[in-house]
């Protein structure tokens, strides 16, 4: 084949990619987690993927009584800005994890979370932000028990492209 028409195919294939990866970011975060249960520090990647109205989370929480892995899921309803470029957001999640104790608990949480929280977008496609949440659900483990409550408290970073 000629070069020149594979570099056209090959330009053709990155400018389709980009509009395919539009609204997509990855970042990092890390916070704190109050609980009726067990609370700690954690760690988390998120992201978002185009085409999807949800920003994700995949955390974990290392402890020498406790080990927790898990995932949300936020939808913002609204994210305006606040002044130049510090914006706020809320809106409605789920949170699900599972939760392995040396003590009396091993099992899964479930919950509906509300998110707040305020970002930045501090240098083109970087975001930076802070967030917490009010989560209400249940556990399933030895039993059901609910309620249960937790409020994490995050910062992190996302790199959007």
């Amino acid at each position: 084949m000629n070069k020149k028409l594979l570099g056209a195919i090959g330009a053709l294939f990155l400018l389709g990619s980009t509009a395919a990866f539009a609204n997509t970011a990855i970042g990092a975060q890390a916070g704190y987690s109050i609980s009726d249960n067990i609370g700690g520090a954690n760690a988390a990647v998120t992201f978002k993927f185009a085409g999807f109205p949800m920003v994700f989370a995949a955390d974990m929480a290392i402890h020498h009584d406790f080990f927790s892995t898990g995932i949300t899921a936020d939808y913002w309803v609204v994210n305006p800005e606040v002044v130049a470029i510090l914006h706020w957001y809320t809106g409605p999640g789920l949170a699900a994890s599972v939760v392995l104790t040396e003590k009396d608990f091993s099992g899964v949480y479930l919950a509906g979370r509300w998110v707040i929280g305020l970002n930045a977008f501090v240098s083109g496609p970087w975001e930076v932000y802070m967030q917490t949440a009010a989560e209400l659900g249940l556990t399933l483990g030895n039993e059901v028990e609910f309620p249960k409550w937790r409020v994490p408290l995050n910062i992190g970073f996302r790199y959007w492209f």
